[in-house]
């Protein structure tokens, strides 16, 4: 169940793998202004599944890491005319409410995700990436909405690349791949375990290799001890905040 003060956030690393694949690679930074004017022009949706579900960019934020480096915060929003309605139960008397949906809504779902606009390594097309785990609104669902925008950017920009011994210049594009990215810690952790301690490392239901925080709101920031019960291990750390603390429970 989705609790309204925690979160589990999932790290990735985003490719933008380019397309046909002798094209120069295509930076980041370089869509997002377009992408940015079409969100501010309700132009950043996607109809999908015989228009069943509509995926849509509803907030697109330039930041800052702490690092300095610059990045983009975004809210990506699902509404999915098959998903149940919500209900609500009285907490004295156990009655339950199902409110009823209005003209042309749909169940909805919402994922915030942060991307780093600095790729991992200079002139390279990958760049990490996590978001918010809400079950419903996986990665497949964002990678082909980011693919789907890219394209029609790249059409609507005309961008070409000239390939050795063609007279013409060639339409070009990135084709967006998100994959699951491991810490160091995990990796190096696999490297040395045996096979058998190795498969207690896999929760289930999760991919191999995925990292996820779990994110708290608490009231204060003390030091949590660290618990290490069953294969898992939970790592504690506190991050303090103007007003109130954030713990960070890392899975591995």
């Amino acid at each position: 169940m989705l609790r309204g003060n925690q979160r589990f956030i999932l790290f990735f690393d985003l490719a933008m793998a380019p397309h046909p694949s002798d094209a120069p690679s295509l930076p980041l930074a370089e869509f997002i202004p377009y992408l940015k004017k079409r969100q501010a022009n309700d132009l950043c949706f996607q109809v999908i599944d015989n228009e069943r579900r509509v995926i849509r960019l509803s907030a697109l934020r330039e930041i800052k890491l702490t690092n300095g480096s610059p990045a983009i915060a975004l809210l990506f929003c699902l509404g999915d005319r098959d998903k149940a309605d919500p209900g609500f139960t009285n907490f004295r008397t156990g009655k339950v409410r199902i409110p009823k949906r209005a003209d042309d809504e749909a169940g909805g779902l919402s994922v915030h995700a942060v991307i780093s606009l600095k790729p991992t390594q200079k002139g390279g097309h990958l760049y990490r990436m996590v978001y918010e785990d809400v079950s419903g609104f996986g990665r497949s669902l964002i990678q082909g909405f980011l693919r789907a925008e890219f394209k029609i950017i790249s059409d609507d920009q005309g961008i070409t690349f000239n390939r050795e011994g063609s007279k013409e210049p060639l339409k070009t594009r990135p084709m967006v791949e998100l994959s699951g990215h491991a810490s160091d810690r995990l990796k190096d952790s696999i490297k040395t375990r045996p096979p058998a301690a190795r498969r207690a490392d896999q929760l289930p239901g999760k991919e191999p290799g995925i990292r996820r925080i779990q994110i708290h709101q608490v009231r204060a920031a003390r030091p949590q001890p660290i618990d290490r019960k069953g294969a898992a291990t939970r790592r504690s750390t506190e991050v303090r905040g103007e007003s109130e603390g954030v713990r960070a429970q890392e899975r591995l």
